[in-house]
């Protein structure tokens, strides 16, 4: 099911249940979560580095927390991390938690996120929102760079996600890992080419999950059909391996 809110006292009772944590990777919207985790990281264990991820669609406070212009925008915020999308960052809640107790921020990406979503859904058994999946997205994406340490801690918080939002975030999730892929041919409008085609995804173990035609669209000379497929692969492998 879901995954509760977190509140600093319940981040403390984790902390005792690690024990001797390196890292943590926290979500950043407004700020109020970081900074009272941070507070109460950093009072238990100043060595303790406090990661904070924001959404690339929303990256006001680590803007300013890496003294980079903040992009300005007339549009709606478009992004799956809804509960993270804040546009303009609270100066105050910088000023005086942020810029003291954080060691870095890092953005991720939709992409990114609905990769992480699909990995907790199928391995974690835990369901996110795009929001509360976004620091697993960093350390997927990321962790390399981040500076982790041996042991870490990343908080998801939050599960309210739409089960029409997350049938489009799992397909984004399994495109990205290649299990899942759109694409189109052109080929010759003529007998058994679908059955040939068709036969090349079977042997490399390719289940189509829907097949289109289209004859009639201007591009397409005469005697020629546009397919297009939407395929699953059993292998994390390209789909021009399939093809080829």
């Amino acid at each position: 099911g879901a995954v509760p809110e977190l509140d600093v006292g319940d981040f403390l009772e984790i902390l005792e249940d690690l024990g001797d944590v390196d890292s943590i990777v926290v979500p950043i919207g407004g700020g109020g979560l970081i900074s009272g985790i941070a507070t109460a990281a950093k009072a238990k264990k100043p060595s303790i580095r406090i990661i904070g991820v924001v959404s690339n669609q929303a990256p006001a406070m680590m803007c300013m927390y890496k003294k980079l212009p903040i992009p300005e925008s007339k549009k709606k915020i478009a992004t799956i991390a809804e509960g993270i999308a804040v546009k303009n960052a609270s100066p105050v809640m910088y000023e005086t938690y942020i810029s003291k107790l954080v060691d870095d921020i890092v953005s991720v990406n939709d992409d990114e996120i609905s990769k992480a979503i699909v990995f907790l859904i199928e391995k974690g058994k835990t369901v996110t929102e795009g929001s509360g999946a976004a620091g697993f997205a960093a350390v997927m994406s990321r962790g390399a760079e981040l500076k982790l340490g041996k042991k870490t801690c990343v908080v998801l918080c939050g599960g309210n996600i739409d089960l029409t939002v997350m049938s489009k975030v799992i397909e984004r999730g399994l495109r990205e890992e290649h299990r899942l892929a759109r694409f189109a041919v052109v080929v010759d409008d003529t007998p058994g080419n679908l059955n040939r085609l068709t036969t090349v995804m079977a042997e490399n173990r390719a289940n189509i999950l829907e097949v289109y035609h289209d004859r009639v669209s201007p591009e397409l000379a005469l005697r020629e059909t546009r397919i297009d497929f939407l395929v699953e692969t059993a292998l994390r492998v390209e789909i021009h391996e399939t093809l080829l």
